[in-house]
């Protein structure tokens, strides 16, 4: 919320362009290849497991992916609001990725 001496100005809840163009051309797309790829994405985090006692390896690693998988999860998540009415309307009138809502 932002203050000031008269009232109190809540943000708005519409998305604009700028949004959806973070979204889809950054956030998504960099979620995408760590779930694909997490040795590429996190490189010093798969780096510093080679240090980790070998006893110790599978269970880090297994947490890392299960890390990876549930921020995925959330951005699918997320990817699901923007379908909603008003977002919808951006999404439909963003000129790289609307025309393939329709």
């Amino acid at each position: 919320m932002i203050w000031n001496t008269r009232s109190i100005i809540q943000p708005t809840k519409f998305l604009n362009a700028e949004d959806e163009f973070f979204f889809f051309e950054l956030i998504a797309p960099w979620w995408e290849d760590a779930k694909t790829n997490p040795e590429i994405i996190f490189l010093n985090t798969f780096v510093a497991l080679k240090n980790v006692p070998s006893d110790l390896q599978q269970t880090k690693r297994s947490q890392i992916i299960t890390g990876i998988e549930a921020g995925h999860k959330e951005i699918v998540k997320m990817h699901r609001m923007l379908l909603f009415s008003p977002l919808i309307y951006l999404a439909i009138i963003y000129k790289k990725r609307g025309h393939l809502v329709l």
